[in-house]
């Protein structure tokens, strides 16, 4: 009880001086719901993370409860950013909202990460047509957005089966990142493929290359 005291007499004195949280969230009457948040900037890109305490749920003994029982507890919620512009779950890779509050839902302590960006991120994928086996070489990941946009880049072999160890998380950026990727010399020629999927809006792009 004391906690929860606190934090509405910050809350309320943070107000006062208009300084603004990075996230906050109401149930749906209005109440206030508690939890902590924090925030940084990768150029355009403003990430906001929230974790719902376990306050939230009064009765809740969060080390006594299964995750599936946990998402039992679940609450619409209204939350505001103190940022605007569109937001994304990036837990969901979907649009939240726009502007600076949108409805969801929130699980005590399990956490959300939004993005907030000026306008949808575009990716872009630049990579050469033909490869030679035993040969490195260069592609591109460009966005529209100044900052690091994150992007999951896959390589799929000429049988169409994913290569985990070239695979992994990269990032784009509005001057064209550049990422090298090698081939073995005894790799199976043919055409193969690489995927990126924008992290953000969960939009995937691919294009193909002849390892010949």
């Amino acid at each position: 009880e004391n906690t929860h005291a606190w934090r509405a007499c910050l809350t309320g004195l943070l107000g006062d001086y208009n300084v603004s949280p990075f996230a906050a969230a109401q149930d749906s009457k209005g109440q206030s719901i508690p939890a902590d948040a924090g925030a940084f900037r990768s150029g355009d890109i403003r990430y906001v993370v929230m974790l719902p305490l376990k306050d939230m749920v009064p009765e809740l003994n969060i080390g006594e409860i299964s995750m599936d029982q946990l998402a039992k507890r679940a609450l619409p919620a209204t939350i505001t950013l103190n940022a605007r512009g569109e937001i994304y779950d990036l837990r969901n890779h979907s649009l939240a909202g726009s502007g600076n509050q949108f409805k969801t839902t929130i699980t005590p302590m399990v956490a959300k990460v939004y993005a907030v960006v000026p306008r949808k991120p575009t990716l872009t994928l630049t990579i050469p047509s033909k490869v030679k086996p035993g040969q490195s070489f260069a592609f591109s990941l460009k966005s529209d957005l100044k900052g690091k946009l994150p992007v999951y880049v896959e390589v799929l072999d000429a049988r169409k089966h994913p290569l985990d160890y070239f695979s992994g998380t990269r990032f784009a950026s509005l001057d064209g990142a550049s990422e090298t990727l090698p081939i073995a010399l005894d790799a199976e020629t043919g055409t193969w493929t690489i995927r990126a999927t924008n992290v953000i809006t969960g939009k995937t792009i691919q294009k193909t290359f002849e390892l010949k």
